[in-house]
């Protein structure tokens, strides 16, 4: 079980440091540099972001009607939230090890997630920016709603999880992308 408002200044908290991150790394990077890879099978820090970007599109339209619909039907917050067992699988599989930051576990990106054979411009880098920001603003809309409630996925519309397992899960996604970003930036 974790605090309801605990969850929420966690998310809050890393979104705030990778907003951070993105606004003095990667805003002012030099553009050659953002599109260099750091081997011929690695993504460049555009790339990343694209990817992040992709996500978002579809994930935060989600939050907005599942916190507008929860507000409407008045389910308010419970003191705790229950991540479930395949949230929490999501999540732990996008954990990066403490000591090398690298991943735990492999995932090979969904084709339509995967920028990889794409040229991704600079404007990746303001997207993400401004993902960032809409979360933050999402983070405290759902300060007095439940976080018990299931939306679609990005695996299939059929898989629903809670909405506080995919806030960790996407926060977690994100951590893990912008350091692979920074690898490459620092390449």
């Amino acid at each position: 079980m974790i605090p309801h408002t605990e969850l929420l200044q966690d998310v809050t908290q890393t979104t705030k440091d990778l907003l951070q991150i993105l606004e003095h790394e990667f805003a002012r990077a030099y553009a050659p540099d953002l599109r260099k890879a750091p081997a011929p099978d690695k993504w460049n820090a555009l790339q990343c972001f694209e990817h992040l970007n992709r996500y978002g599109h579809f994930y935060l339209p989600e939050f907005e009607k599942a916190i507008q619909k929860l507000k409407s039907e008045g389910k308010h917050a419970k003191q705790t939230f229950k991540p479930g067992w395949l949230g929490n699988y999501a999540v732990n599989s996008m954990l990066l090890d403490p000591q090398t930051k690298q991943p735990r576990t492999k995932m090979p990106a969904f084709k339509n997630y995967n920028p990889s054979s794409e040229a991704v411009n600079e404007t990746a880098v303001q997207e993400i920016i401004h993902q960032q920001k809409q979360l933050l603003d999402i983070f405290k809309q759902a300060n007095d709603i439940s976080l018990d409630y299931r939306i679609p996925t990005t695996l299939s519309p059929f898989i629903k999880l809670k909405l506080g397992d995919v806030f960790r899960f996407l926060i977690a996604h994100n951590v893990r992308h912008t350091i692979q970003a920074q690898r490459a930036l620092r390449s």
